[in-house]
């Protein structure tokens, strides 16, 4: 068994001067990155159409039509049917 040194360094009583400052902005962000997770979440499940995927970026010319037809039928869709397929997870079904 091997048995570790523990650091007797102590953090310097100017350092703590930034624990009060530090602590509302890191909650400050928290907040924050929560209320924009709770917008952009649900848009981009309603609305996948509108992202980016690694077929647009890296495809073979086959995948980016394959998209470009997804993304066609789905501007297609109503707003209830989106929803609908963001809640229970349904694919777009293209005929060939």
């Amino acid at each position: 068994m091997i048995a570790t040194k523990k650091s007797s360094r102590k953090v310097p009583w100017h350092f703590w001067i930034f624990v009060p400052l530090l602590l509302p902005a890191i909650v400050y962000g928290l907040i924050h990155r929560g209320i924009l997770a709770l917008f952009f979440v649900p848009y981009y499940r309603v609305f996948p159409d509108h992202d980016a995927y690694i077929w647009d970026i890296k495809g073979t010319p086959h995948q980016r039509r394959l998209l470009e037809k997804w993304r066609l039928h789905y501007a297609k869709l109503g707003f209830m049917e989106r929803i609908r397929r963001a809640l229970f997870r349904r694919r777009l079904k293209l005929s060939a």
